[in-house]
């Protein structure tokens, strides 16, 4: 008879707790906050909130549209400018068919050109005026151009060259490095048709991964393997992403994931023989490596 009270007890008091509040209406709320007393700390709080919502939901492409869209528009009214381009970016490259895309385009190379990335902006300004000559909003940007970017037929090549000019310890201009891959990502956003696009996308990666900045090199690798599947680089792309995970994040259940759709999707890949060993020593020492090496060699 006790246990029977308990239980209708606990029923009782889960059904007169308070419910934990949907992240949807949390953001929603945050946002109604925001309209009713714009400011610039609630619009703080507002865009880190959103940030958040942004990243755990990011796969439902639908459903985070509208909270993009305001992200920008919070952003960009109370001069939050840093964060506007997390907001942009999956904007511009999950919508193709984005309603006032040109506009949103724009407001990129504004935003980057206000953050001292006018590299960035000019790949930008120059995309659009070719994209929309006859638009007096896009040719007014003709003047922002850099003048490098105005004198370089192929600015993303004539950036990535500049990666080896004066370079550090670690053989390469970080600086240089820094403005290529803003560059590459502004053109993939405004360009993705572009047939030069995943080679640079593969570019800026490869130079986020010497800079051992792993996280802007997955999103990159990523990027190609999303948007560019039949690319020559794909396969590469996924060998490599399988290795980061692997040595860099020591994650061996999704570096096993990588490696399996590689073997899956390229199995006379030359470089498949090299993943079937990885996957077969995943969590293996080196020296355990070296040793079974020695041991195939003496039964051999």
């Amino acid at each position: 008879m006790r246990y029977l009270i308990v239980g209708l007890l606990a029923v009782a008091l889960a059904s007169c707790a308070p419910k934990e509040e949907e992240p949807f209406g949390i953001i929603d709320k945050l946002y109604k906050d925001y309209e009713l007393q714009p400011n610039a700390e609630r619009a703080e709080v507002y865009l880190d909130s959103l940030r958040v919502f942004i990243a755990e939901h990011g796969s439902e492409k639908e459903l985070i549209k509208p909270y993009l869209q305001q992200g920008v528009q919070v952003g960009i009214e109370q001069g939050q400018l840093s964060v506007v381009p997390g907001f942009l970016l999956p904007l511009l490259r999950y919508y193709p068919e984005l309603e006032n895309r040109k506009d949103y385009a724009l407001r990129l190379g504004d935003v980057l050109y206000a953050l001292r990335k006018p590299h960035a902006a000019s790949v930008v300004y120059k995309d659009l005026i070719q994209a929309y000559p006859s638009d007096n909003a896009v040719i007014a940007k003709q003047d922002l151009i850099d003048s490098l970017a105005l004198a370089q037929e192929d600015y993303l090549t004539y950036l990535f060259d500049q990666l080896l000019v004066n370079p550090d310890e670690y053989g390469i201009n970080k600086a240089a490095a820094l403005k290529y891959v803003d560059a590459v990502e502004a053109k993939a956003l405004i360009s993705p048709a572009d047939p030069a696009v995943p080679g640079h996308l593969y570019g800026a990666a490869e130079v986020a991964r010497s800079m051992r900045t792993f996280p802007k090199a997955m999103s990159l690798y990523d990027w190609i393997i999303e948007d560019y599947p039949d690319n020559e680089k794909t396969p590469n792309v996924l060998f490599i992403k399988g290795f980061i995970l692997e040595q860099d994040y020591k994650l061996e259940n999704e570096a096993k994931a990588a490696y399996e759709l590689f073997l899956e999707k390229y199995p006379d890949h030359q470089m498949a023989e090299s993943a079937q060993f990885l996957l077969n020593n995943l969590g293996k020492s080196d020296q355990q490596i070296l040793e079974e090496i020695e041991k195939r060699r003496s039964a051999g």
